[in-house]
């Protein structure tokens, strides 16, 4: 993500003045800038596969202790329930 902010950010630096009326010169140019925005893209979509993932383990994290609650919910309830018929 830093990547792609730090390209966004500094583009003008990293691809250098405009080149002149020479062909080959203005061919690099169009070449870097490809390059940096492949660059700048590439890092903001990794940064994105990296959020989908971590997104994903944090909801079976959730779904696992939504799991574990409910049975302690369960199992307290038993508990109290037997506990009341063996008062009675």
């Amino acid at each position: 993500m830093l990547g792609g902010v730090f390209i966004a950010i500094g583009w003008p630096w990293l691809l250098g003045p405009k080149p002149g009326s020479d062909p080959t010169a203005k061919l690099k140019y169009l070449e870097r800038g490809g390059t940096l925005v492949f660059s700048a893209v590439f890092c903001l979509v990794m940064a994105a596969i990296g959020a989908a993932l971590i997104v994903r383990v944090a909801r079976e994290e959730y779904a696992a202790l939504k799991e574990s609650n409910m049975r302690e919910l369960i199992t307290g309830a038993q508990q109290d329930v037997r506990k009341k018929q063996s008062d009675d």
